[in-house]
């Protein structure tokens, strides 16, 4: 199984920093793919807003994203061809005014990433890319609707400073 994630999934598990309250989803995640043995999809956009957002850890970071179950995917020919058929898709159905050129080159090249690496699920927290992947048939859900683990339920996830990898 092959699943994506969005910057809003990977900075909170990298950091081991309380996001939000959103760390225990996060965790409960990771524990139920690696039981599964699922591949995480890293997009390159993802990435980039990863390193921007964290520019003191972008070594560390890139260790953790290069070992299992981590995969990071660029944005290759299969990709762009994905983008451009869904990108025209929208711009000729009236949400050219919707379309932004960030959302061009991050949101909608995530989803062709996706698609392109035949992910079958992608995991965020953008209200966007919940219609995005609706318009192209891919399984999402926002990261405040992942079950929480037993093991992590009534537990403060808050690691402080601490660092995966």
């Amino acid at each position: 199984m092959k699943v994506a994630v969005d910057s809003s999934f990977l900075i909170p598990y990298l950091s081991n920093k309380n996001a939000g309250g959103r760390n225990a989803r996060i965790f409960s995640l990771i524990d139920s793919l690696r039981a599964q043995s699922a591949m995480i999809v890293v997009p390159a956009p993802v990435l980039t807003e990863v390193l921007i957002q964290t520019p003191d850890k972008q070594a560390q970071f890139l260790k953790a994203l290069t070992t299992k179950p981590f995969q990071l995917t660029s944005f290759g020919a299969r990709a762009a061809v994905e983008c451009a058929a869904h990108l025209r898709v929208a711009l000729t159905g009236g949400q050219r005014k919707q379309l932004t050129k960030n959302k061009i080159k991050y949101d909608w090249m995530i989803v062709a990433i996706a698609r392109a690496e035949s992910v079958q699920h992608l995991y965020h927290d953008d209200s966007d890319l919940v219609a995005m992947c609706a318009r192209v048939g891919l399984a999402n859900t926002r990261i405040d609707q992942v079950p929480i683990a037993p093991k992590y339920a009534n537990r403060e996830l808050n690691f402080g400073d601490s660092e995966v990898a």
